[in-house]
C-alpha cells in the first residue's frame, strides 16, 4: 500500500437524490419519402404507385403505427385506407434508429381515391409510436403518450 504523507481524502457517499429511470417518448420523424414530398405525383388512371417511408424514432423498443387517408378532413374523418403495424424490431444494430417500412401500393381509378376520382387529391400518412385505438370515435385516436408525425403528398389523378 502507497501511502502519501500530507495526502487527505474522504469517501462520499452515494447521491441520495432520486434519480428517475424513465425513459424519454421521443416523436418518431419520417426521414424519408419515396416519391418526395417536394413535387406533386402524377399517377395516370389504373397505374399503381409504390409509397414508402423511413422512420426515425429514437425509442427503438416502440412498434410503429401508421395510417393513411386520402383527403382528410377532421370535421368529416373517413376511414383510413390504409393500416400498416411494425413491431418494434427485434436485436436492432447498436445506434441504428431508422426503419424502412414496406412500401404500399396506391392506385388510382380505384375505391382508394374518392369520387371524382380524378383531380388533385392529398395522400397522409399518420405515424404513431403508440396503437391506434379503434373504438368508433375517431379514426386517429391514440392514447394520451403516443407521439406522432404526419407526412403529405399531393398526388393528381388525370
Amino acid at each position: 500500500m502507497l501511502v502519501v504523507p500530507g495526502a487527505t481524502g474522504c469517501v462520499l457517499p452515494e447521491s441520495l437524490d432520486v434519480v428517475s429511470d424513465v425513459e424519454v417518448n421521443y416523436r418518431p420523424v419520417v426521414v424519408e419519402a419515396d416519391p418526395s414530398t417536394e413535387k406533386t405525383v402524377t399517377m395516370p388512371v389504373g397505374a399503381a404507385r409504390e409509397f414508402s417511408l423511413k422512420i426515425e424514432d429514437l425509442n427503438i423498443g416502440d412498434g410503429l403505427f401508421v395510417r393513411f387517408f386520402v383527403d382528410f378532413d377532421a370535421a368529416h374523418p373517413t376511414p383510413a385506407i390504409q393500416e400498416e403495424d411494425w413491431p418494434a424490431p427485434v436485436n436492432p444494430p447498436p445506434g441504428d434508429f431508422v426503419r424502412s417500412l414496406t412500401p404500399e401500393m396506391f392506385q388510382c381509378g380505384v375505391a382508394l381515391f374518392p369520387p371524382p376520382q380524378s383531380g388533385m387529391h392529398v395522400l397522409s400518412a399518420f405515424v404513431s409510436d403508440r396503437r391506434y385505438i379503434n373504438d368508433g370515435s375517431s379514426v386517429r385516436r391514440l392514447p394520451a403518450d403516443a407521439k406522432t408525425s404526419e407526412i403529405a403528398w399531393l398526388v393528381v389523378c388525370p
